[in-house]
């Protein structure tokens, strides 16, 4: 029982602060405000007018090239009729003719790709043909609307030059990928000039305010408010009571740490699976994988409470721990981002057959990234996690996730908890020789 009752005392500490108390309310407004917030579908003719004059771009490679130069083809939008009777514009099956002028395809021409020992200028105007084009209207209506098309036809024009296309599309089940206007403060302030799918505005509230943003305050204050948690426990009087009673060293520094980690965990929970629940019932998507930021933010913070907790041990300084953290988290941050970048680099690279940075400059980087806890791949995978779980193939084909490094779960979590298990056997080591 005295274990589970230092351990209480742990956890009593770490919630027993104003500050969390504040975070708390402020998780609680934020999710008021984030409750405020409904989306409207957009009638389906606008919709698809917006998709067509605004969003599509054409691509080379027939659409499936991200990289280099595009311009985009804005259509004629003309003759929309619903086929089936479906009362969500989503679910709706619907026919349309699109007409690309002939000017905005002569500007989509004139960026084609043409052969390498080619002496033209420009590709010939046919360059764009009709498997081409309707190449283009698949994958950029897909990209941005979340549209599927059933059929798409050559279709007769009144202006020579231009060209149309008579074009059938699927109702969807769900409501991601089509596009909506967001509502503030309970439908008090409609905002009409985003233009974009639901899966898009739920991904900028889970992904960037909450696991960005947010995660980088939350955590932040997490490592300022448990850095003063094991000095106070190491001050003279409070060591040697604690020291007076049976029980391991080790054990009490452990569940000092436990309390820490509680710290955060409190404070994520509250946040994102307030968020969570706001979301979903405003917007009828159930990210479940948003869930799993919770423990994620905790393992982030874990990895820097590791190092707090050593500095704390040896210097009996909370000050000198929170510096000392931060500038492991900053170290880590700058490999993190270095290594991705390389790798993106790298990536080119092979396709180029050209490496731009020097071989010895991206080995060496490796290294200290193989050995270091994986903080950034954590932030890729939990980046794709959310991005699967909010939006459409065709949109998330836009985030240039390919170009992302390779990376996994288990081997990211893995060299983490080594690192951990390091750091804390450090300062157990530490804390089990120290003279009180």
């Amino acid at each position: 029982m005295k274990y589970l009752a230092i351990l209480k005392d742990s956890l009593l500490e770490a919630i027993d602060t104003k500050v969390f108390y504040v975070m708390v309310g402020l998780s609680c407004l934020l999710t008021l405000v984030v409750a405020s917030v409904s989306f409207q579908a957009v009638p389906a003719e606008e919709a698809l007018k917006r998709i067509a004059n605004g969003s599509a771009r054409v691509y080379r490679d027939r659409g499936r090239s991200l990289h280099g130069d595009d311009r985009p083809i804005r259509y004629t939008f003309e003759g929309l009729e619903q086929l089936n009777d479906a009362t969500q514009p989503q679910a709706g099956d619907y026919q349309f003719t699109l007409i690309a002028p002939e000017m905005e395809l002569r500007k989509a021409a004139s960026v084609w790709s043409l052969p390498a020992d080619s002496e033209a200028t420009a590709p010939p105007f046919g360059a764009l043909t009709d498997d081409v084009l309707q190449d283009f209207v698949k994958s950029q209506f897909s990209m941005y609307g979340g549209v599927e098309f059933t059929k798409v036809e050559r279709a007769k024009t009144s202006k020579p030059g231009d060209v149309a296309f008579l074009v059938e599309t699927k109702g969807s089940k769900g409501a991601r990928g089509w596009l909506h206007d967001p509502c503030l403060f309970f439908g008090a302030v409609p905002i009409t000039s985003l233009g974009q799918s639901l899966g898009v505005y739920i991904y900028f509230i889970e992904g960037l305010l909450v696991n960005g943003i947010g995660a980088w305050v939350g955590i932040l204050i997490g490592v300022v408010i448990t850095a003063f948690f094991i000095p106070n426990m190491l001050r003279k009087g409070t060591i040697d009571l604690l020291l007076a009673k049976p029980i391991h060293r080790t054990t009490l520094l452990i569940y000092k740490y436990i309390g820490g980690l509680t710290f955060v965990f409190l404070n994520s929970l509250v946040a994102v699976g307030g968020m969570w629940l706001a979301i979903g019932f405003r917007s009828g998507i159930w990210a479940t994988g948003f869930l799993l930021t919770i423990f994620v933010l905790t393992f982030f913070f874990a990895v820097l409470y590791a190092v707090s907790a050593l500095f704390s041990v040896l210097t009996r300084s909370a000050i000198v721990s929170i510096l000392m953290t931060f500038a492991a988290w900053f170290l880590l941050w700058i490999v993190g981002t270095g290594y991705t970048q390389l790798e993106v680099i790298r990536n080119d690279a092979v396709l180029s057959k050209q490496m731009p940075v020097p071989g010895w400059i991206y080995a060496t980087v490796s290294k200290i990234h193989y050995v270091l806890p994986r903080t950034k791949d954590l932030d890729i995978l939990t980046t794709k996690l959310l991005l699967r779980g909010v939006m459409t193939e065709g949109e998330i084909r836009t985030q240039k996730l390919d170009v992302l490094p390779q990376v996994t779960w288990g081997e990211s979590l893995a060299v983490s908890a080594i690192f951990i298990a390091v750091m804390l056997g450090l300062a157990c080591w530490r804390f089990a020789r120290a003279d009180y």
